[in-house]
């Protein structure tokens, strides 16, 4: 929901993707990142679906994955 964002944001990087299916967890991490002056895009998409080639940047410094199935 954006918490790890959040406390990512503190760093300072020079920006912050995150993906989530759920659209309420978006929304609480667009909020969450809103004041940050950090860059943060947020998508929604399940991870296993065929477009999520279409969102992924061309390159990621550090990829973080939370995730229960």
């Amino acid at each position: 929901m954006g918490v790890v964002a959040y406390e990512i944001s503190k760093l300072k990087p020079s920006s912050i993707h995150g993906i989530d299916v759920a659209k309420a967890h978006i929304q609480t991490a667009k909020m969450l990142l809103s004041g940050s002056p950090v860059h943060a895009r947020f998508d929604r998409l399940n991870l296993g679906s065929r477009r999520l080639g279409n969102i992924l940047l061309p390159k990621y410094d550090i990829v973080l994955l939370l995730a229960v199935y």
